[in-house]
């Protein structure tokens, strides 16, 4: 473990990007890096120094990156989008309870990505810290500067206290990945491979004090709001909102709405319900923050007490809307939860859990009961999942009774059964190769019957998945699949038959690339035969046709502080019964975004949807110089016309 004895003083040292300052001659210092990818554990091609150090306020880091500066990918990001350049990974395990992390990455000038890392589920990049960073290209590479404040953080400090810790650096022209600590191909576990540092003895209490007061100026409305959090210590935290803005900044993007049967998940944005919000989150979505609309009030209190992780939420949204969450570590680097949610006449009660069984394997699984008027449900989600070197195996099994509700989550689909069985296997990669670095091929079998024991859905989908240099992928995919429709599911009376059928086949090519910094691409096609149009609105005769689905994107970055986002997509349907073209739907967008400063931007942005022969207009300048400060002055006619102005300040105060 390496001990952060050494103090640097926050007066003292300016956070400019540059380490050259005394204090950095003390820090802890991280080498030793080794190539992941495409290389196994090998020696880097480029070198990595990570210094570490501490007061009793801030962690101090500093990154130097050796390379050549000419060819370092660095621009005028903004925040929250920096991985389409060279960055460098941090994760703390603040607890070093192998579960959580807080991840933050950074660019070459310093722009900041931030998130939460959960083992199983990956990194959700919503969370935003209040954190110092700058970043300087110099004549052998670049170097990076940044402070965080313990504040930001929810952690654990003592003189017996450490964190885990882990660093990961991404040089994009040599498409190679490199790490402080070796990685083991196919550990299921990633923190649990990372180094520690400690103590924090002298580290504040952590008791601190934040309000930020907003308002949103819009042609005919004033509405005022505050947003609290008293941080009763480090690990322990609750949070207040009082007439809460609810409306985001910006609108979703374009999603395409043709022959969808279910509804359509959108992620969380607002940042009152972002805080903390993994914890919430379960395999089920039993709980899912964008059902609570526009509450008069809402607080939350959540934290971590020794083994045990706990949230709450509270608010009044046209009805009372409470939840309950509880997970307890077990073992090293496993964990059992409950949850808990009301709203109306609607009650869930689960459980959950994550285990590691060893370092391969993993085991989860969640039990649901709901309970309303309309009848009580159940749902259940179980997951065993093998990963190494070559070859990886995962068995997942999902499924909610017709009677399940969860008001307060997110349900696509109801009196389903699901199983499946993944297989992948991952080639051995060619670090030297000069043009094909990995290849994986990859089969997924599914099936999916009713309550009834009716088999409705079944498919297999065999993939490969080729790597190749300048950060070009190519994918080619092959599905079979049958699918059984039923009136009742569509609450109206079929033309002829109550039941249709049918067993389609379709392929899909997919291909992305990144040759340069100023340019990227996406682009997949997807064709089918044999497959249903479910006659939308009036779902009386779903008839089986071919359809054809494209989807693609150029980014382009004609100067360090501008890029430019080209989208389309275009879904089109022709049955087989009358040869009619039954929809042909086609969507397009356009981004510019100018980069002033890494916090002041420009953005304008425009939609266009054919079905609904409707333009989307939006107009954004924002100044945002970290999470809870802002200034928004923009004009949208996505719903309707409206100029706006929005604005906070984040106050924040130790006690």
């Amino acid at each position: 473990m390496l001990s952060l004895s050494g103090y640097i003083l926050l007066a003292a040292l300016q956070i400019d990007g540059r380490l050259d300052e005394a204090h950095w001659k003390t820090a802890e210092k991280l080498d030793g890096f080794v190539q992941i990818r495409p290389g196994d554990n090998a020696p880097p091609s480029r070198e990595t120094t990570v210094l570490l150090a501490s007061d009793a306020n801030a962690l101090y880091i500093g990154i130097r990156a050796i390379d050549d500066p000419s060819k370092v990918r660095a621009t005028v990001a903004r925040r929250d989008d920096v991985l389409a350049d060279d960055y460098v990974t941090l994760y703390l395990d603040t607890f070093d309870d192998h579960r959580r992390a807080y991840v933050l990455i950074f660019n070459p000038l310093g722009i900041q990505q931030d998130g939460i890392y959960t083992e199983g589920r990956g990194i959700d990049y919503s969370a935003d810290l209040v954190l110092d960073s700058k970043g300087v290209l110099t004549e052998d590479g670049y170097t990076i500067e940044a402070a965080l404040p313990f504040a930001s953080i929810r952690h654990r400090s003592g003189a017996d206290r450490k964190w885990g810790v882990h660093v990961e650096r991404r040089i994009q022209h040599l498409d190679e990945d490199v790490s402080w600590k070796p990685r083991v191909r196919g550990n299921a576990n990633l923190l649990a491979q990372a180094g520690a540092i400690g103590s924090f003895h002298d580290v504040a209490s952590g008791r601190m004090i934040e309000v930020i007061p907003g308002m949103t100026v819009a042609e005919d409305s004033r509405d005022p709001s505050v947003t609290m959090k008293l941080a009763l210590a480090s690990d322990l935290v609750v949070d207040a909102t009082v007439n809460p803005d609810f409306a985001q900044i910006e609108a979703d993007e374009l999603v395409s709405s043709a022959n969808q049967r279910f509804p359509i998940f959108f992620e969380e944005k607002r940042p009152f319900f972002l805080e903390g919000i993994d914890v919430f989150q379960t395999p089920l979505n039993a709980m899912h923050t964008r059902t609570v609309v526009e509450p008069e009030y809402a607080t939350k209190v959540s934290g971590k007490r020794g083994k045990t992780t706990f949230a709450a939420l509270l608010a009044d949204d046209n009805a009372s809307v409470g939840v309950i969450r509880l997970k307890r570590d077990i073992g090293t680097e496993s964990f059992l939860g409950a949850i808990a949610t009301s709203r109306d006449d609607n009650r869930v009660a689960g459980v959950d859990g994550r285990f590691t069984l060893d370092a391969n394997t993993t085991a989860a699984f969640q039990l649901v009961s709901t309970f309303s008027d309309r009848g009580n449900g159940f749902g259940f989600f179980a997951q065993w999942k093998r990963s190494g070197r070559h070859f990886s195996v995962t068995f997942e099994g999902e499924g909610r009774t017709p009677d399940y509700r969860a008001n307060l989550g997110f349900t696509a689909q109801t009196d389903t059964n699901r199983w499946s069985v993944n297989t992948r296997y991952d080639s051995e990669p060619r670090p030297h190769a000069p043009l094909l670095l990995s290849w994986s091929a990859i089969n997924t079998v599914l099936v999916q019957w009713d309550w009834d024991g009716r088999i409705k859905y079944a498919y297999v989908y065999p993939r490969v998945e080729l790597n190749f240099r300048r950060q070009t992928k190519l994918s080619v995919f092959f599905y079979r699949d049958y699918l059984r429709l039923f009136e009742e599911e569509f609450g109206t009376k079929f033309v002829g038959e109550p039941e249709r059928s049918t067993v389609f086949t379709g392929t899909m090519v997919t291909i992305a690339a990144a040759p340069s910094k100023r340019v990227s691409l996406s682009l997949t096609v997807d064709r089918a035969w044999d497959t249903f149009d479910y006659d939308v609105p009036s779902f009386t005769n779903p008839g089986t046709g071919r359809s054809l689905s494209i989807t693609g994107r150029l980014e382009l970055q004609p100067l360090d502080a501008m890029r430019v986002t080209l989208d389309y997509a275009r879904n089109r349907f022709v049955r087989y019964d009358t040869g009619r073209v039954a929809f042909d739907e086609k969507l397009y967008s356009t981004q510019a975004t100018y980069q002033f400063t890494s916090f002041i931007f420009a953005r304008a942005r425009v939609d266009y949807e054919s079905l609904l022969s409707r333009t989307r207009s939006q107009f954004l300048l924002g100044w945002t110089p970290s999470p809870g400060t802002s200034l928004y002055a923009g004009y949208t006619d996505d719903l309707e016309r409206t100029v706006f102005v929005k604005a906070s300040y984040l106050v924040r105060r130790a006690w």
